[in-house]
């Protein structure tokens, strides 16, 4: 009984590690398929996640949104402890009907920290920059920004 325990649990493992080959090589193809073509199609008022380099298509309205790029993370990792949370803030390029605007989003929000922004008659909103810092620090194309897109 125990060497057929033995065999069957020999035969899983290489049926996994198999899987686990697939799953790897199917990751890296779709890796090397990203570029900035609108993979990202919110509805007006959806929160949704846009990744670092990559463009939304807001539906029906004119609204090309692309995450540029982050532009400071000085957020307080999670496992130091700090005197000030710090910011995260992102540059989103918007783009409508052949024109183009930069706007600037933070985490922290207030007066000099704004966490929205209008473009093109919208209002852009930051609802989370992820991943949040660890140190050490993750890498720049591990960035997500959660948004929000309301008509003014």
């Amino acid at each position: 009984m125990t060497s057929k325990l033995l065999t069957y649990l020999s035969r899983l493992d290489a049926i996994l590690r198999d899987m686990r080959s697939v799953m790897v090589i199917a990751l890296v193809v779709l890796s090397a398929s990203c570029n900035s073509t609108p993979r990202t199609a919110p509805e007006l008022a959806q929160e949704f996640v846009l990744p670092l380099h990559q463009t939304a298509e807001v539906r029906e309205t004119p609204l090309r949104i692309r995450f540029a790029e982050v532009s400071e993370d000085s957020r307080c990792p999670s496992n130091v402890v700090c005197v000030w949370q710090g910011n995260g803030r992102i540059r989103l390029e918007v783009v409508a009907n052949g024109a183009q605007e930069s706007v600037l989003l933070n985490t922290v929000g207030g007066g000099q920290f704004p966490q929205e922004a209008s473009a093109f008659g919208y209002r852009l909103r930051l609802l989370e920059l992820a991943p949040y810092p660890r140190e050490p620090r993750p890498p720049e194309t591990a960035y997500a920004a959660k948004l929000v897109v309301t008509p003014m």
